[in-house]
């Protein structure tokens, strides 16, 4: 009797257990989202028919939808849309409160859309992409919202978004960084955004970073988040194979998210040492020297392509435009920039001025030189003391292994005098800071220096080479110089006064006289990776 009352109270709690959860089932019809958002990971939302936000057929201001269980959509300009999730006006807008760790969307519908994401509630910069339909974009940030550029009818919204684990706002290196406040150097030659033309634009007034400018004319009803761009940078001296490791690409988006960087043999940089903004109808991205391994004063090789996602047009970079355009296409047959091949790139010198390199490789100089390659100066130096009224001769050069000078007297050079050469490096200063270097170049006793510099004197000719690696620079490299001579028999000094400098009338007007005054290195005169000269200005910035 006792099994007997056990097995039958056992069937009883049994039924009393399946009532419980029988009620409990119809009482939570909408179990699958009773937990709230943030415990459901990797959250796949739709937006579709089922869920449309409005059965008005006209236009509503504003409209909020919970239909999607624990979250709330914002939509403005909205009206139904029949079998499709809704219609909006231009201006309209869907918004969600919420999506961390947005991944991507996909939307399908007819019109023009794009999407804004940012990352706190309270960030007035956003990131901007372009959407066409049917199509999946990654984007990032923590908060969207959807513009109708156009009357649009939406299908469905699929939104792909981490909910638990809010993405991170990145930070640059050159977060500082102001793009408006650079100076820019036009690169001429176009880029087709069809039926616009882009010009690309480069700065160097930066001592931290290159930067570049491409800029959407006004009238144009093409916008930054519809452009994407690669820019390809090639550092060092120009070749015809971009595996060498010097050739770097990066794809830089109109959205204005942080640039992906690709470098075509050994290891890339993070994002973090670029930096992307869009101004306008201009789209910004910098990338810092010391990432690419040069110095600031380097010369580079760029050259681009760029794609229009509102009609998925593909362009190219031609030299068009550019004062060597012609030369370029004899010796490349074409005015292709081929990203291919970096020995086609148009090279960038210190000082912002433009120019190209040969299938031998070798940078096209602005400026006439000699036979052996080197730039002759116009004039001599220590001609009012110890060599009047001739005085020395001197010409420079980018040699295989250093800076090389010939110095020519109008006499044997000989007795207790020496040759001063001032060399300064990189940007330059008001002093002598370093690095800079004085070269002592004594006639009577050689004064060579191991590593750095080596001379030898034959008559009347001096010829110096001043090493890249004792200077600790590349071999395409810019310096600063000036000249001078003392003379030991007597205690006296004398200098060089560039007067025949193709820009002696711009120096005068900023310095007040032509002299290469050695105690400040902003008043060198300037020999660039093409062996063409300028100078820089009181203020540091190069003149053009």
């Amino acid at each position: 009797m006792n099994k007997r009352k056990r097995n039958v109270f056992y069937l009883l709690f049994s039924l009393f257990a399946v009532a419980i959860l029988v009620f409990s089932y119809t009482r939570h019809t909408d179990n699958a989202y009773r937990e709230t958002e943030m415990a459901q990971a990797n959250i796949v939302a739709t937006l579709d028919g089922t869920n449309a936000p409005t059965t008005e057929t006209t236009y509503q201001e504003s409209v909020v939808s919970n239909k999607i269980p624990h979250a709330t959509y914002t939509y403005t300009k909205v009206k139904a849309a029949t079998g499709q999730h809704a219609m909006l006006d231009v201006g309209g807008t869907i918004t969600k409160d919420e999506a961390k760790g947005l991944a991507m969307i996909r939307v399908v519908f007819d019109g023009e859309l794009k999407i804004r994401t940012w990352f706190l509630s309270t960030d007035t910069d956003y990131y901007e992409y372009h959407l066409n339909s049917n199509e999946i974009s990654l984007i990032h940030g923590n908060f969207f919202k959807i513009f109708a550029v156009t009357e649009s009818s939406i299908n469905s919204v699929t939104l792909t978004y981490s909910c638990t684990t809010a993405s991170e706002k990145p930070t640059s290196e050159l977060d500082g960084l102001d793009f408006t406040a650079l100076t820019y150097h036009s690169l001429v030659g176009k880029l087709f955004i069809n039926p616009d033309n882009v010009v690309p634009a480069v700065s160097r007034s930066n001592p931290d970073a290159i930067a570049f400018k491409f800029e959407i004319p006004a009238a144009s009803v093409y916008e930054p988040h519809h452009i994407n761009y690669n820019v390809y940078i090639d550092t060092g001296s120009a070749t015809d194979y971009r595996g060498d490791g010097t050739t770097w690409s990066f794809h830089v988006s109109g959205s204005g998210i942080p640039a992906s960087v690709n470098r075509y043999s050994g290891d890339a940089f993070g994002a973090a040492k670029t930096k992307t903004k869009v101004i306008g109808k201009a789209l910004y991205f910098a990338v810092k020297y010391s990432a690419l391994g040069i110095s600031n004063t380097d010369q580079y090789g760029v050259s681009f392509d760029c794609t229009n996602n509102k009609i998925n047009d593909y362009r190219s970079w031609f030299v068009s435009g550019l004062p060597f355009d012609a030369a370029y296409q004899t010796e490349h047959g074409e005015t292709y920039i081929s990203p291919a091949i970096p020995n086609r790139y148009v090279r960038v010198l210190a000082n912002g001025a433009l120019t190209w390199t040969k299938k031998d490789n070798k940078l096209v100089p602005l400026e006439a030189l000699d036979t052996d390659g080197y730039r002759v100066l116009e004039t001599n130096f220590s001609t009012g003391k110890f060599y009047d009224p001739t005085g020395i001769a001197t010409k420079v050069r980018h040699g295989a292994t250093g800076i090389e000078f010939v110095f020519t007297g109008p006499v044997a050079l000989t007795g207790a005098r020496k040759i001063e050469v001032f060399i300064d490096l990189g940007l330059p200063n008001a002093g002598q800071t370093a690095p800079w270097h004085r070269l002592d170049l004594w006639f009577d006793n050689n004064t060579s220096v191991e590593g750095l510099f080596n001379y030898t004197i034959s008559g009347d000719t001096l010829n110096l080479n001043v090493l890249y690696t004792g200077l600790g620079i590349s071999p395409t490299d810019q310096i600063g110089f000036s000249l001078g001579l003392w003379n030991d028999t007597v205690g006296d000094w004398d200098g060089w006064g560039y007067a025949g400098a193709p820009f002696a009338t711009a120096y005068e007007a900023e310095y007040g006289n032509t002299f290469i005054q050695p105690e400040n290195a902003n008043r060198y005169v300037r020999l660039l990776s093409d062996d063409s000269l300028t100078f820089t200005k009181a203020d540091l910035t190069f003149y053009k």
